[in-house]
């Protein structure tokens, strides 16, 4: 048998002094009791639908207690009403189930600005990381040749400034969630059951889990998989182009004298099309949907420039540095299509 760790048996302890628990469910039973209806309301607030608006201090109070209760375990809440003043009851169910949807608004705009902002940190570190290293291997056209103490200096500010960019990235992504992301967090994964009883302790209305769920995702597991691929692919694609980039810099001259002009303008095409194509990406991660075509235009190119390259090194030996570039642009790739396909088909049944 796994043992409990102590601090969450000591929490389902105390939780079982104050709430009905069934153990073969890990449901806990909740019962709020309200003399009127307008205590769980925003007074201040004249509904021009009809359809009253709930709380915050509500909500807080409700998501204050789900937040209480341990990761695997739920709660059926039980709001007993005295006097509903003259609304029906299928109003204010109506009522809490738009709490749940502004509730959800709020978590996927937080979570949907969370992944962006790491992306951004992440990409950023990574590529100040990268002119770090790059200036110490090349010296950077050797304009810190005279007072190499510079060099060094400006050397290691890139790559700590590099590396603090990137463990911010980290500690957004695993320690940090902001108020609006746990209270949705919590609503989602712990509340099993609502249901208003009158003060006869009879049900008048009721929501059951699958529900409740229906308020929160309204995508399927897949299309939200897509919307990560989405992000993912396009931050790197802008950073891959990026770093393709400035690897070119100090070969400029070189490049021109002996593969020509066009090979190097063909180079800063590439370039610019990559990146191009990283933020197509991103502009469907967040919702613009007019950029699709372009995408999709970028994702055939891109496809079949990376099986010409393949093909190209194959038959003229190999270069490490040009396969390495493409095999992290396929990897890529693969991402971008699979997020571009998933969440297209979001799209069409949604029509």
């Amino acid at each position: 048998m796994i043992s409990m760790k102590p601090d969450i048996q000591i929490r389902l302890d105390l939780l079982k002094k104050y709430y009905a628990y069934d153990e073969a469910s890990k449901v806990f039973t909740i019962a709020l009791h309200y003399e009127k209806v307008t205590d769980i309301l925003y007074k201040e607030m004249k509904s021009v639908s009809g359809v009253p608006m709930m709380s915050e201090e509500f909500l807080s109070d409700v998501t204050g207690i789900l937040e209480d209760i341990p990761r695997g375990y739920r709660a059926d809440i039980i709001l007993k009403i005295d006097d509903y003043e003259g609304y029906d009851e299928k109003v204010i169910m109506e009522s809490f189930n738009d709490m749940l949807e502004f509730s959800r608004l709020k978590y996927s705009g937080g979570s949907q600005k969370k992944y962006y902002q790491v992306a951004t940190l992440l990409v950023v570190g990574l590529l100040l990381l990268f002119c770090g290293i790059f200036s110490g291997l090349e010296n950077w056209w050797h304009i810190f040749d005279s007072e190499k103490l510079f060099g060094d200096l400006f050397e290691n500010l890139l790559e700590i400034s590099g590396w603090v960019f990137c463990w911010e990235a980290v500690s957004m992504l695993f320690l940090e969630d902001s108020d609006d992301m746990v209270k949705g967090h919590s609503i989602i994964s712990k509340l099993a059951r609502v249901s208003l009883t009158d003060k006869k302790d009879k049900v008048v209305a009721i929501e059951e889990y699958e529900q409740i769920q229906k308020h929160f995702y309204r995508k399927t597991p897949l299309q939200r998989t897509g919307s990560l691929l989405l992000i993912f692919s396009g931050f790197a694609f802008i950073g891959l182009g990026s770093m393709v980039g400035i690897r070119a810099l100090p070969t400029i001259s070189i490049a021109v004298r002996f593969l020509g002009g066009i090979f190097f303008a063909l180079n800063l095409l590439w370039i610019a099309i990559t990146i191009a194509g990283g933020i197509f990406a991103i502009k469907l991660y967040i919702g613009k949907e007019k950029y699709r075509i372009p995408a999709a235009i970028f994702g055939a190119i891109n496809l079949a420039f990376i099986i010409f390259v393949i093909v190209f090194s194959i038959m003229n030996g190999i270069d490490v540095s040009l396969i390495t570039i493409n095999i992290a642009s396929a990897v890529i790739e693969i991402a971008y299509c699979l997020g571009f396909f998933f969440t297209l088909e979001y799209k069409k049944k949604n029509k």
